[in-house]
Formats: structure tokens, sequence, C-alpha cells
């Protein structure tokens, strides 16, 4: 297999990114699969001088312009800020994307909604989707209600325009494949960064790196790592760790992670719920991994899911912590001898508690998990591996026509809209009266009335 002049455009450190670690990582691993790597940088801010020294880096604005490039790589997740260009360009150029989440609805509204543009987020939203879709997009500019939205993910324009899709799991590639039954996607493992390839550190060590960090050395020790948001289920995971602070009163919670602002944790930690938790706020890698390592047990639970690949969860495993997580998504496909999986019902905090408790009391189940999750780890996500992968699906993917012309979107956004609005007024009114309802009867079609608005519908 010849080597590749291989354009890589992704976020990269020291950019507050999951995806730009994961970068920083994978670049090394595919530069002996390469004759040439050309970073491509998004944001405009300044790389990691430990990159610049490897790599060419440019702007990727310069990218159109490399015209020796044989691939082009695009790593996609669902943050405008570290995303947004990088989804404008391989829009406009097609190449080889890899889709970290098959949720991109948060990264679409901040490119059109987010920048005055919300009629091309309809328009996107009824090209994809048809009307129901295009009736959700009103309805959210109405109301703001975004619980629909997670049913429209938007991920076929990428995928329509793009040579090919990489992703990370079984979960995204089936729910790509129930959209777009003829796209060319491939899975390639997740890629275990070598730092958390390292042995686990042994009682001693562990022991001098609690007191660094300020636990105490005797505490039964969880902690939930990675920014801090709803979709983390911390309201859950804090009415089980007050359950299990009645059994094991020197058990103590570490959120170690940035705070979404949206979460009001200050709100969630006050009285009872709050005992024996502290949050850590954002740390440096070096930190971070630290606190991975001094944990006994560690949470990734996750509701809803995108699809999404969790990076710190396969640190977790990489580390050999026993780990417990939401069964949903990538963590579902988890081997059961690897993880302890809790679903996601009305019985979930209670389904917790009794993990956790299970997990205190049995440090030799604990060692017997943590074993299993490192051999599965690195078996299934090994670098090399991860590279090997990486590089087949890239060439094979790269020789591809994408399924549609980077023009359909824009003849789908500029068509003409029907008047949906009108129409489903029109029908709710037509089923009342087949129903029996007269005109007269004001109290019902107010009524009526009034729930059409509640979910953004108005008659002109």
């Amino acid at each position: 297999m010849s080597l590749l002049r291989l354009a890589y455009c992704s976020p990269l450190p020291p950019a507050h990114s999951g995806i730009a670690d994961y970068s920083a990582g994978l670049l090394s691993e595919l530069e002996p699969h390469c004759s040439e790597i050309r970073v491509f940088n998004a944001s405009g801010a300044p790389v990691a001088t430990s990159i610049q020294r490897r790599y060419e880096v440019a702007s990727l604005a310069e990218l159109p312009k490399w015209e020796q490039r044989e691939a082009t790589l695009y790593q996609v997740g669902n943050e405008v800020r570290f995303h947004g260009a990088i989804y404008e360009m391989a829009s406009r150029l097609p190449g080889v994307v890899v889709l970290h989440e098959f949720m991109l609805q948060h990264l679409i509204r901040g490119l059109t909604v987010d920048r005055r543009r919300s009629a091309d987020w309809v328009g996107l939203m009824r090209a994809c989707y048809g009307e129901r879709g295009e009736v959700a997009a009103r309805r959210y500019l109405r109301t703001g209600a975004q619980r629909d939205l997670w049913a429209y993910p938007l991920f076929e324009p990428i995928v329509d325009v793009s040579q090919g899709v990489i992703v990370h799991n079984r979960t995204t590639r089936d729910r790509i494949l129930a959209s777009r039954p003829s796209a060319a996607v491939e899975i390639v493992p997740h890629l275990l960064l070598r730092e958390s390839s390292v042995d686990p550190l042994p009682p001693a060590d562990v022991a001098a790196l609690r007191r660094e960090l300020g636990i105490p050395e005797s505490a039964f020790v969880v902690a939930s790592f990675g920014l801090m948001s709803e979709a983390k289920r911390l309201e859950v995971a804090l009415a089980a760790f007050a359950g299990l602070r009645e059994k094991v009163p020197d058990a103590r919670f570490y959120l170690v992670g940035d705070t979404s602002p949206f979460l009001g944790l200050e709100r969630l930690l006050k009285g009872e719920l709050g005992q024996g938790v502290v949050a850590t706020g954002r740390r440096d890698m070096d930190s971070f991994v630290a606190y991975m390592q001094a944990v006994d047990v560690a949470l990734n639970l996750r509701h809803p899911s995108g699809g999404e690949t969790s990076g710190t969860a396969l640190r977790l495993l990489g580390l050999g912590k026993p780990v417990v997580v939401s069964d949903v998504g990538w963590l579902g496909e988890i081997p059961n001898e690897a993880v302890v999986k809790v679903a996601v019902d009305d019985r979930e905090a209670q389904s917790l508690l009794a993990a956790l408790w299970t997990l205190a009391e049995e440090p030799e189940l604990r060692l017997r998990l943590g074993a299993n999750a490192r051999s599965w780890a690195l078996a299934q996500h090994a670098p090399d591996l991860a590279a090997d992968r990486y590089i087949q699906a890239i060439q094979r993917l790269s020789s591809r026509e994408p399924r549609r012309s980077v023009s359909w979107l824009d003849r789908a956004i500029a068509g003409p809209s029907p008047d949906v609005t009108e129409r489903i007024v029109g029908e709710v009114g037509e089923a009342l009266f087949d129903l029996g309802a007269e005109e007269s009867e004001d109290e019902i079609l107010g009524e009526t009335a009034a729930a059409l608005e509640d979910v953004g519908f108005t008659s002109a």
C-alpha cells in the first residue's frame, strides 16, 4: 500500500476540544503511513509548538491550493466554534469526513440560525426530513423547544456531498445508513491514546497521587470526567451517590472538568446532594489523567446520545479502571464483562446506587472489571490498529465520487416552501368540524387555537 499525501483538517491543541487532543495523538500514528501530512487549522489561533515542529501547518483557507494532496480528511464534531469552518470547507471541497457522532444539529444551527440564516436551516430540515422536519424547525424558531430536534440529527447534508464517512461505532454507522442506505460508511476504531496505555499504578503510587491531589487516601472515590452537561445525568448520579454515602460515609464524588453554564451545578449541589462532592473545574491533561488514576470507580453516564464514542471512557478503560456506563449508544456496545451498564429508565438512580454499593464492597470485583476493561480497550482500540484501519478506509473512500453534487443543498434551500403552517392549521380545523364542532363553540376552538400556538403554529 503506497504512502499518502494527506491533508488533515481538525481543531488542534491547545484548543479546549477533545477532538483536538485526539488529533494530536492520531497524527503521530498516521505519520508512518504517509509520505507527507499537511495540517490545516480552522481556528486561526496559534497551534501547539509540538504540532508545528512535526508538520507543515496552514490555514484551512489554504487547503484548495495544495493540489498534490491525494486525500483530504475532515474531523467533524458538533461544536460550531471548533468545527464550523471545517464543515463549510468539507461541504465545498469533498473529502473523507470523520463523524465523531451522528448528531450535528447544534453545529448546523450554529452555522445558520445563530448567524441570522434561519431560512437556510428550515430549508435544510425540509430537504432532509420533509414536511415533519420543517414543522419541527418552525416550532423551534417560535418556541425554542429543542427536545424534538434529537430526531433530526442533520448529518445527511455532509454525508451526501462527501466521498465517504468514517465513524467509530456501530450505533453511528447504523443511524447513518438508516437515512442514507447507499452511503459509503466505514467503522474505524477510536484511537486509544498511548498515554492511556500505561500500566495501572501500584497501590503505593495511587496513595501518593491522592496526597498530591488532596484526595483522602482511605476514601472510596467515584468520579465523572469531562464537560458537566445535562447529558451527563448528574441529577441521577448525585441522587445515587447520596444513597451511597449513607452506607459508605467516607465516599467522595469528584466532578473533573468544565461545567456547562446551562447545567445549574450550584443548584444541584445545594443541601444533601452536595455532601462529599468536589467540583474541580477544568484541569490540564496531566492533572486530568492523574485524577483518573486516583479514583476507585468512574461514571460515564450519557443520555440522550448522539452516537459519540467517548474518548474519556476509553482512556479510563485503557487505564484499567472500573467504569459504570449508561446502556446506550457506543457505551452499550462495550462487552458486559468490561463495564457495568445501567439502563436509562425510571429505576436508573436505584440501579446506579446498587452498582456503586457492590463495587464499594467488593475490591476484587473492581480489580477484575478493570483488568477486563483494559484488555478489551488494548485489543480493540490499540493505536497501531486504529492507524492501519484509518489508512485503509481513507484510501478506499478517497477514490469515490460523492453521492450528490455540492449544489444540491443550495437548490433544496432555495426551493419554494409549502405553507406548512397554513395547511396544518386548516387540516386541524377540518378535523374538528368533521367531529361535529361548530363555529359557535368558542371554548373548544379557543383551546385548540391555544394548543396550536403553544407548538408554534398561527393562522395568518
